[in-house]
Order: structure tokens, then C-alpha cells, then sequence
């Protein structure tokens, strides 16, 4: 990183596929505001299993391990 105060510092935080179909059942349903059916549940988790090497690599608990530009400010 390039200046410590404007970035946050980069953390692995491994997280469980169950820990992750929990949080997305219930973030689906509150934003949704119903249940997601089993393949669309399956989608996101097999997205986030993708993105983050199944949990090993997820940063600062970014399911999507989604990066900003240098020029984000």
C-alpha cells in the first residue's frame, strides 16, 4: 500500500463456506425480503468460493475480494 493513511491495511480473514451461507441467506433476506431459492443461494456462495479460494483468501471480510483503483479516493 502505498500511503498507510488513506488505505486500510490489507488482513486475511479465512472464513467457513457455513459461515458464509449463513450471512448471505440472511443479508438475501433482508435485502430481498423473502428466502432465496437453493440456486440462488448456491450461486452466490459458488461466486464467493471462486473469488476467495473457498475462504483462504478473503480480505477484511470482503466476499467478492473486490479492489479499488489507486485513484479512489
Amino acid at each position: 500500500m502505498t500511503d498507510a493513511g488513506h488505505y486500510i491495511v490489507d488482513e486475511l480473514t479465512p472464513l467457513t463456506p457455513s459461515a458464509v451461507i449463513e450471512a448471505l441467506y440472511w443479508g438475501f433476506v433482508a435485502v430481498v425480503g423473502r428466502q432465496p431459492s437453493d440456486s440462488e443461494l448456491c450461486c452466490h456462495v459458488a461466486q464467493w468460493a471462486l473469488e476467495t479460494g473457498h475462504g483462504k483468501s478473503c480480505h477484511r471480510n470482503n466476499l467478492g475480494n473486490l479492489k479499488a483503483a489507486a485513484t479512489y479516493t
